[in-house]
């Protein structure tokens, strides 16, 4: 019978590093989207609907699709960050 060899400390390492530079990268984007949300939030109760036409209305909306697709960033790095852990804790414990 062959024994399998299991992972090594050595071959974690670059798993944790990717594990620890995923989470910062989802802090941030989270931390961004935040920031979105508030600046959005700012522009529209900032600025008179009468005065929200043309590019500013289009610069407006886009800025909320660019919040939401940031939050579903920030979501789906969190999940995939989940499935790394739950594999590394498979693999090297």
């Amino acid at each position: 019978m062959t024994k399998t060899k299991s992972p090594s400390a050595d071959s974690a390492k670059p798993l944790v590093k990717a594990l620890h530079q995923n989470g910062t990268v989802k802090e941030t984007v989270k931390q961004s989207a935040d920031e979105l949300v508030v600046i959005n939030a700012v522009l529209n109760h900032g600025i008179p609907d009468h005065a929200q036409t043309g590019d500013v209305a289009q610069a407006l909306e886009n800025t909320e699709i660019i919040e939401e697709k940031i939050q579903t960033s920030a979501q789906d790095l969190a999940s995939v960050n989940k499935l790394l852990v739950t594999r590394f804790n498979k693999t090297f414990t």
